[in-house]
């Protein structure tokens, strides 16, 4: 059973609703992009990056599991705080599309 602790600085972006413009060009040249929320591609990043960490590649040398670990609010080995971060993507997913999660 992981827990999570709702006190996290992560919880208080997600409430704020923060976005940031994530953007780009499609096969024409056209510029294409939007708002996306911040706590969501914050999340989706760190779940990349955590999975290197598990396979043994550090993303960046000044990436700590215990940074991920305070800002999430998660506890636990890396193995288990990816899949806290992943059990967490799918429960604000199913929200989002007012749906039943997975886990």
């Amino acid at each position: 059973m992981i827990k999570f602790d709702h006190t996290a600085p992560f919880y208080d972006l997600l409430k704020s609703g923060a976005t940031t413009y994530v953007g780009g060009t499609d096969e024409t040249g056209e510029i294409v992009g939007g708002d996306v929320n911040r706590a969501m591609l914050l999340l989706t990043t760190h779940i990349s990056m955590m999975r290197l960490l598990c396979k043994g590649i550090k993303p960046n040398r000044n990436y700590r599991l215990k940074d991920v670990k305070e800002f999430f609010g998660l506890k636990g080995s890396k193995e288990r705080v990816l899949l806290g971060l992943r059990m967490l993507q799918e429960d604000i997913s199913a929200q989002l599309e007012n749906r039943e999660p997975r886990f």
